[in-house]
C-alpha cells in the first residue's frame, strides 16, 4: 500500500499560524472583521471538506487519488485495468469497487488501519483550525458542524480544547463541553446531548467504522463509506444526511471551510434548496453561503454563493468569500476568532474605557492567546456556583488546555485585559503586547529584574482569597502550567488598587 495519509510538514506550531495571519493582506483582514459582524444574530454551520484537514498533515483528495491510482496500477489482482483512468480518487475508487467490492475499496484506503487513520486520542496534539472551531463553539458562534472527512482530526481538536468525546459524563449547563458523534443512520436517531456541539461526518468516519467492524456489524458498515463516484452522484440510502442537510441548508448560513464541491450530489442539493429558500423567502443581497478557501474562486464555489444570494449580486460590503492563501486555513480562523470576540466584547471594553490595538498581531496576543490562559485560571480560582458543579468536574479533566469561552463572563475577560495592560506598563513595557510575548513564560508577565511572574485573573481579591480558603488554589497549581523557576503570582483588584497572591504560599503579596 503506497497511500500515504499524513505529511508533518503541513503540520505548524501556533507561532508559525499567528505569524502568518499577522501577515494577512489588509483587504482580507478587512473582510474578516466585516464577516464576524455579518454572522452576529445568526445560525451559522460550517461544513468542512478534505482542506479542513490539511493543516492537521491531511493530505487532500488528489493526493490519495494518485497513490490509489499507483496502487491500482501495480496490482494484479485488478487486471485487465479500466482503460483511461486518471488520479481522481472517486474514479479510482470505483474501478476498485467494480472489480473487488467496498471492502476493498475500505481497505485501498486504509481506513482499517489507525496507523493510517488514528482514532482522536491517538493524534499528536497540535495547534490546527479544528481547535480554532472548538473555541468558536464554545463561545456559541455555532452548535452543529458537517465535516466531510473520514479522519478524526476535527475530534481530536475539539478534545485538546476541552470538549469530552465520551457520552458517559453529564454535559455541564453554561457552555458546550460534549461532542455528539453522528456518523450514520443509527447514530441520526441517537438523542443528542444537551450542552454538546453536534458533528455530523456526512461521508462516514474511519474509527466509527473500525468499531463497527470490531463489534462484527452485519450491516455492512464499508457501505458507509462515501468516496466512490456512483456514491457521490445519488443520495443512495443515506436519507439521515440528505434530511439534515435540506433542513439545516434552510435556517442557517453556511461557512464552507475547505470545501472543493467535489461531492456533486452536496453541492447540487445545495443550489437547489438555496433556490428554494430564497423563492419562499427572498432576502436578496443577504449571503447565505460563505466559502473559506484556499481558491474560493471556483465555479463550484461561485455557483453555490450565487444561489446563496438568491441569484442577485451582494449587499454592498457583504461578504461572501475569503481566500486563505498565502497564508494556512488556521490562520484564517484565527483572524476570524480574534475579530469576533472584539466585536462580541466591544460593549463591555467600551463601558470599561478599554481599547485594544488594531494591529491584528497585538489583537491575537490579547483575545487568543493571553485571555484563554487568564479565563482558565480564572474560572479555576472561581468558588463553584449553584448551576456549574458538573461544568468544573468536566473542566477539571481537561484543564491544562481547556478553553473557558471569553464571552460567558465579559465583565471577567475585559477586567483581566485592562489588567494586564497596565501591569505591563507599570512593569515598563509600554509597546503593545505581541503573540511572540504572550507565548513566552505560560502567558504571566515577567518583571525583569524581581524574578517574579505575575499574572492577571480579572477577579475581585475577595473572590481570590477565597479559592485559596478552599484549596481551589492549590488545584489550580497542580493543574495548570505556570513559570516553575519564578515566584509566581496570580493578581485580583481590590478597592486598594491590585493585590497578589503567591502560587508558592497562598500569602498576599506586593505588586507594583
Amino acid at each position: 500500500m503506497t497511500v500515504q495519509t499524513h505529511d508533518p510538514s503541513q503540520i505548524l506550531t501556533l507561532q508559525e499560524h499567528l505569524d502568518a495571519a499577522a501577515a494577512l493582506d489588509p483587504g482580507v483582514l478587512d473582510d474578516l472583521r466585516a464577516l464576524a459582524a455579518q454572522l452576529d444574530g445568526h445560525s451559522v454551520l460550517p461544513l468542512i471538506g478534505a482542506g479542513g484537514s490539511y493543516d492537521c498533515g491531511m493530505p487532500l483528495a488528489d493526493r490519495i487519488g494518485k497513490d490509489l491510482l499507483d496502487d491500482y496500477k501495480s496490482d494484479p489482482s485488478h487486471h485487465p485495468h479500466a482503460a483511461r483512468l486518471g488520479p481522481n480518487m472517486a474514479d479510482v475508487t470505483e474501478a476498485i469497487y467494480l472489480n473487488a467490492g467496498q471492502v476493498a475499496v475500505v481497505r485501498a484506503l486504509g481506513l482499517h488501519d489507525p496507523a493510517l487513520w488514528p482514532d482522536a486520542e491517538s493524534i499528536t496534539p497540535h495547534f490546527c483550525g479544528y481547535r480554532v472551531l472548538a473555541r468558536l463553539a464554545r463561545e456559541q458562534i455555532f452548535a452543529q458542524a458537517v465535516t466531510l472527512n473520514y479522519d478524526c482530526a476535527y475530534e481530536a481538536g475539539l478534545h485538546s480544547e476541552g470538549f469530552l468525546l465520551a457520552r458517559g459524563a453529564t454535559p455541564g449547563a453554561l457552555w458546550r463541553d460534549h461532542v455528539t458523534l453522528i456518523a450514520d443512520a443509527q447514530s441520526a436517531t441517537d438523542t443528542e446531548l444537551p450542552g454538546s456541539l453536534v458533528l455530523r461526518k456526512l461521508h462516514g468516519c474511519a474509527a466509527h467504522y473500525r468499531q463497527e467492524v470490531k463489534g462484527g456489524s452485519k450491516d455492512k458498515p464499508e457501505d458507509r463509506i462515501i468516496v466512490r463516484r456512483a456514491q457521490l452522484t445519488h443520495w443512495r440510502g443515506d436519507q439521515w444526511a440528505r434530511d439534515y442537510l435540506r433542513h439545516a441548508a434552510r435556517s442557517h448560513i453556511l461557512l464552507l471551510l475547505g470545501f472543493s464541491g467535489q461531492d456533486p450530489v452536496i453541492a447540487g442539493e445545495l443550489t437547489a434548496l438555496l433556490g428554494d429558500v430564497h423563492r419562499q423567502a427572498p432576502r436578496p443581497g443577504e449571503p447565505r453561503v460563505i466559502a473559506i478557501d484556499y481558491e474560493p474562486d471556483t465555479a463550484v464555489l461561485r455557483g453555490l454563493i450565487h444561489a446563496g444570494l438568491g441569484g442577485t449580486e451582494p449587499a454592498p460590503g457583504a461578504i461572501t468569500q475569503i481566500r486563505t492563501s498565502p497564508a494556512t486555513t488556521t490562520a484564517t480562523l484565527l483572524a476570524l476568532l480574534t475579530e469576533t470576540l472584539h466585536h462580541h466584547l466591544g460593549p463591555a471594553m467600551t463601558a470599561a474605557g478599554l481599547t485594544l490595538p488594531t494591529v491584528l498581531d497585538c489583537r491575537m496576543a490579547a483575545l487568543s492567546v493571553a485571555a484563554p490562559v487568564m479565563l482558565r485560571w480564572s474560572y479555576m480560582l472561581r468558588q463553584s456556583r449553584d448551576n456549574d458543579f458538573t461544568q468544573r468536574i468536566n473542566f477539571h479533566s481537561t484543564a491544562q488546555h481547556g478553553y473557558v469561552p471569553l464571552l460567558a463572563d465579559p465583565r471577567t475577560t475585559v477586567r483581566a485585559l485592562q489588567s494586564r495592560a497596565e501591569l505591563r506598563a507599570a512593569l515598563g513595557r509600554t509597546a503593545p503586547e505581541s503573540t511572540g510575548e504572550a507565548l513566552e513564560n505560560h502567558s504571566f508577565l515577567i518583571d525583569p529584574g524581581g524574578g517574579v511572574a505575575y499574572l492577571p485573573c480579572g477577579l475581585d481579591l475577595d473572590a481570590l482569597s477565597g479559592a485559596r480558603a478552599a484549596g481551589e488554589l492549590q488545584t489550580a497549581r497542580e493543574t495548570l502550567p505556570w513559570p516553575e523557576r519564578l515566584e509566581c503570582v496570580i493578581v485580583a483588584e481590590s478597592p486598594a488598587g491590585w493585590r497578589g497572591v503567591s502560587l508558592a504560599t497562598g500569602r498576599e503579596v506586593p505588586v507594583p
